[in-house]
């Protein structure tokens, strides 16, 4: 199918959005957003299920985040990427929500790209007091951006590490970047930056 407009799928002001038996965002269509995201989920205090965008599916949000993730207090199931994401920035977790204090307590599943994402910024994760499952960029994966490649900052606990495996290329700024982290790895859970092909 195909979805195009201005915000084109939203979640916002959610108590609960799915359960162990079901839930999450999945796209393996065409989204394009004229002016604002083309996935965004906001507000909501538990999401279950995660998003994905599959082989064949296809998300562009020129002028801002083609998907989008902010003050959601509990993320489970991750985000993966096989299609093809084009936008401001690609994928974006924030745990701040726009003109609040509200802080994502717990993101778990990770990150996984392996099809191809393009724009102005990778993924960026930010605001979060517990990120876990890790970043990847596989084999498959590549990462073409104007800034940074993949950025994480701002986080009190993010375990799972960062490999890349695949293709980054940026045309400034940094390929990887960590900064503003209090702990990164856990005793359970794998750490470090990788980079292997």
């Amino acid at each position: 199918g195909t979805i195009s407009g201005g915000h084109n799928i939203v979640v916002s002001n959610v108590a609960q959005f799915g359960t162990s038996a079901g839930g999450g965002i999945t796209n393996s269509g065409t989204i394009s957003a004229a002016s604002w995201s083309g996935i965004s989920v906001n507000s909501v205090t538990n999401f279950v299920g995660g998003i994905t965008n599959a082989a064949g599916g296809t998300i562009s949000a020129i002028t801002s985040t083609a998907i989008r993730v902010y003050g959601v207090t509990s993320f489970a199931g991750g985000i993966s990427n096989a299609g093809t994401i084009h936008g401001g920035q690609g994928i974006n977790v924030n745990g701040n929500a726009t003109n609040s204090s509200i802080y994502a307590s717990q993101f778990s599943g990770g990150i996984n790209n392996s099809g191809t994402i393009s724009g102005n910024g990778g993924i960026s994760v930010s605001s979060i007091s517990s990120f876990s499952g890790g970043i990847t960029n596989a084999t498959s994966g590549t990462i073409s951006v104007g800034g940074v490649g993949i950025a994480v900052g701002d986080i009190s606990t993010f375990s799972g590490g960062i490999t890349n495996a695949g293709t980054i290329t940026i045309a400034s700024g940094n390929g990887i970047s960590v900064t503003s982290v209090a702990r990164f790895g856990s005793s359970s859970a794998s750490g470090g930056i990788t980079n292997t092909g």
